[in-house]
């Protein structure tokens, strides 16, 4: 894991462009993004989950690529749930997928 709040921070600006462009595909593609509100409220949304997956990325882990490819899912899942949390009825994610 990243040891000190600045290379979180700076991790998470080095990504700043992936957030906005995962944000307006999202935006421009999905039906369920107006639940969130306009462009710059998906934007929001895809900021958070920039820093939270630069909170929550661990660059020691076996498993893990590089950042950019982890936060571009993580932008995505955080996005498709904030879409669902805006909405009327919550369906868990796992039974989404099989929608």
């Amino acid at each position: 894991m990243l040891r000190t709040r600045e290379e979180r921070d700076a991790l998470a600006m080095s990504c700043r462009s992936l957030a906005y462009s995962i944000a307006k595909r999202f935006y421009l593609s999905s039906p369920s993004a107006q639940r969130i509100g306009s462009l710059d409220d998906v934007t929001g949304e895809a900021l958070l989950a920039l820093v939270h997956a630069a909170e929550r990325y661990d660059a020691g882990h076996v498993s893990h690529a590089k950042f950019s490819t982890y936060a571009a899912r993580s932008i995505w899942n955080w996005l498709l749930r904030a879409a669902q949390d805006n909405g009327l009825i919550r369906v868990p994610a796992y039974v989404g997928k099989r929608l």
